[in-house]
């Protein structure tokens, strides 16, 4: 079942175009089996750093990375960090995960034609972390889970771009100020670019809290049932908004829409002096 109204179009034409749209999921690369097995990990209290070493060394891309990352700036020890071992130990669980995860995602769209990558993923990955941030200052939520349902919060939009090029590309070139893109994706193919996410993600067979968090993104509070990672999508959106039209702050902070932060019980102050 996918969100939004479906009656503004045939419902056979619905049906084709999604069906068009997801075959093109298989034809994608498959998400790494390092990325999954992470994701499967998230909810689980007995990762531990070894066994999570062991599986990162199985994709020799994505190791590279990690050792690649564990010797930059950063995190530099003050001596050549040559195993991988030694950098999931600098790194830390929590940063592994999120460096793979992002890997893994990134590397199975590295073209989107009609789409400017660079600055599709540089939306993605700073909602990615303020999504990250927001969960760290919540009660009871999964930082890593955050990040993994800010940095797919648009991946439908590339899927899109992918199959129907042209009609994104004059959905976008028509959009006003402020204006919602998913009324006019479910005017021309009866379902949105929330819609195919949660559908991509759950080919993907990532968990179904990040599924259901990026099908109800769009209204997360007429979601059912809740999720408080749908509201931190759209409350790290509006943030993301402010930074990019060069807003102060305090004047984000001030605006923040308290109907999304009240469920989430944070101090929405406090963000941005972390």
């Amino acid at each position: 079942t996918f969100p939004g109204d479906q009656s503004l179009l045939p419902k056979k034409v619905f049906c084709m175009s999604m069906e068009k749209l997801l075959s093109r999921v298989y034809d994608l690369p498959s998400i790494p089996k390092v990325v999954q097995d992470l994701m499967a990990s998230f909810s689980s209290k007995t990762a531990d750093a070894a066994a999570i070493s062991r599986n990162v060394q199985s994709d020799p891309v994505i190791a590279a990375k990690v050792l690649r990352l564990a010797n930059s700036v950063r995190y530099g020890a003050g001596r050549k960090v040559a195993s991988l071992d030694s950098a999931v130990v600098l790194l830390g669980i929590d940063s592994l995960k999120t460096l793979v995860v992002a890997s893994g995602v990134t590397s199975t769209f590295k073209q989107i034609p009609g789409l400017d990558a660079r600055e599709f993923w540089r939306n993605s990955f700073m909602v990615a972390n303020i999504c990250k941030l927001i969960a760290r200052n919540a009660r009871d939520l999964d930082a890593e889970v955050a990040f993994t349902c800010g940095m797919l919060h648009n991946i439908g939009i590339a899927l899109m771009y992918m199959v129907y090029g042209d009609t994104m590309k004059k959905i976008q070139d028509n959009l006003g100020p402020g204006e919602d893109r998913t009324v006019q994706e479910r005017v021309n193919f009866g379902f949105d670019n929330n819609a195919v996410g949660a559908e991509l993600a759950k080919a993907w067979k990532f968990p179904e809290v990040i599924v259901h968090a990026l099908a109800t993104q769009g209204d997360p509070l007429a979601s059912d049932p809740f999720s408080p990672y749908a509201v931190i999508i759209k409350l790290a959106e509006y943030i993301n908004d402010g930074i990019d039209n060069n807003v102060e702050h305090e004047k984000i902070m001030a605006y923040m829409p308290e109907s999304l932060a009240a469920p989430l019980h944070i101090n929405t102050f406090n963000l941005f002096e972390q």
